[in-house]
């Protein structure tokens, strides 16, 4: 059994060592896992964000936020893992997200996202105004916000796994996203059956290095994988040119991120009773 105890929107269950095996929530030493949604903060180094009533559909209309604090001064970077994500699509004019929208940190450092990004990650970086405060606020850094606005209309769902990485854990400087396996796929955000490309995204995608191996092989997974535009070409050009590419016999490839009207990833329902945090992560991993 696990105790705990919710305090101002911050899950801090009360766990004793002999009480957690088996149970999903302890992971290592001194590691455990916890849970947000609307309102809460994140004061641990792995916390999972959720939409309003996980995993079920949500169809608010309204900003869902969420404060994330470091837990000592040598945290350098959060990483999400995109468990599950499915929000509005982009403008499919501009391909900005003017509806539904993630945004993460403010000024020069504000990351924005929307769509359809199951299985996508990224490392933020904190900048180092984070630690600054006001005369009036307590000691300690400020806290970076992540908010999930919704404007549009459909349904909603999230689950994100926030990770809080000292330095000898984070991605190389300036990386975007890290990938750590001998292979894998690089995909674009929102790269969803009929998703719409994001506008101004700057990807900077980084690749370890594996013992024994000198050099990297890249190939596109299809014909309509791989397409970057003329950079004088317009939003609108662009999209047009994509239209016009001819189709391809593979089912799996047609219309691949060609931004007409996406369709929502396939949700299971179930008539059971409501499982558990635990029992939901691994159901989406």
């Amino acid at each position: 059994m696990i105790k705990g105890l919710r305090h101002k929107g911050v899950s801090k269950p009360l766990i004793y060592a002999d009480e957690v095996a088996g149970t999903g929530w302890y992971l290592a030493a001194g590691i455990y896992i916890f849970e947000v949604t609307c309102g809460g903060v994140v004061q641990n180094n792995l916390t999972y964000f959720t939409s309003p009533g996980f995993p079920e559909l949500w169809g608010g209309q309204k900003e869902c936020a969420i404060t994330i604090e470091k837990t000592h001064a040598g945290i350098t970077q959060l990483k999400i893992d995109f468990v599950h994500f499915t929000i509005g699509q982009p403008n499919r004019t501009t391909g900005e997200c003017d509806e539904d929208a993630m945004f993460l940190g403010e000024g020069e450092n504000r990351f924005v996202i929307c769509g359809q990004n199951h299985g996508q990650h990224l490392y933020y970086t904190f900048p180092s105004n984070s630690e600054s405060r006001e005369e009036e606020e307590l000691g300690g850094a400020r806290g970076l916000r992540l908010v999930i606005r919704s404007r549009g209309e459909g349904p909603r769902l999230w689950l994100l796994r926030l990770a809080l990485l000292p330095l000898a854990h984070a991605a190389p400087h300036g990386c975007l996203q890290y990938h750590t396996a001998v292979n894998g796929t690089i995909k674009t955000f929102n790269y969803a059956s009929n998703g719409r490309h994001l506008s101004r995204q700057r990807y900077r995608v980084c690749v370890r290095r594996g013992a024994g191996a000198c050099a990297v092989r890249y190939w596109p997974c299809g014909p309509r994988a791989f397409r970057i535009a003329d950079p004088g070409l317009s939003y609108t050009d662009m999209m047009q040119q994509v239209q016009l590419m001819p189709a391809v016999a593979d089912d799996d490839m047609l219309e691949e991120g060609s931004g007409r009207d996406p369709n929502m990833a396939p949700v299971v329902e179930s008539s059971g009773p409501s499982p558990g945090l635990w029992d939901r992560v691994r159901s989406l991993i």
